[in-house]
């Protein structure tokens, strides 16, 4: 739970970093570039392509932040707290499984009925 509540904050902390300095990036791009025909000289579309690069990061990040609270507060919510008579026996499980095929990979979810 933990380590999941500090991956989420890693990832909102990279992602609010990446989106500031992409912010700046394009501020210095729009200095470089011709607003009416959208035309660029090279230090601007130099500037383009790295904002666009730390755009990507910034989003990565708050993907990886809002995966990381999000499993926080499910093992926070799902942990057995301990009993009166003693230290409960845990047993997690994550019903959210990596998959790999020929076609890429992703995440299965399953449950049982």
């Amino acid at each position: 739970m933990f380590v999941s509540f500090g991956v989420g904050a890693v990832g909102i902390a990279v992602g609010s970093v990446f989106g500031l300095m992409t912010l700046n990036e394009k501020s210095d791009a729009d200095k470089q570039c011709d607003a009416q025909t959208k035309v660029c000289n090279a230090q601007g579309k130099s500037k383009i392509d790295t904002a666009t690069t730390y755009g990507w990061v910034s989003t990565a990040g708050f993907g990886v932040g809002i995966v990381g609270a999000a499993l926080g507060t499910y093992f926070l919510l799902t942990t057995p707290s301990a009993s009166a008579s003693g230290a409960a026996h845990v047993t997690a499980r994550l019903p959210i499984m990596p998959t790999i095929n020929r076609d890429g990979a992703g995440a299965a979810y399953y449950t049982t009925f």
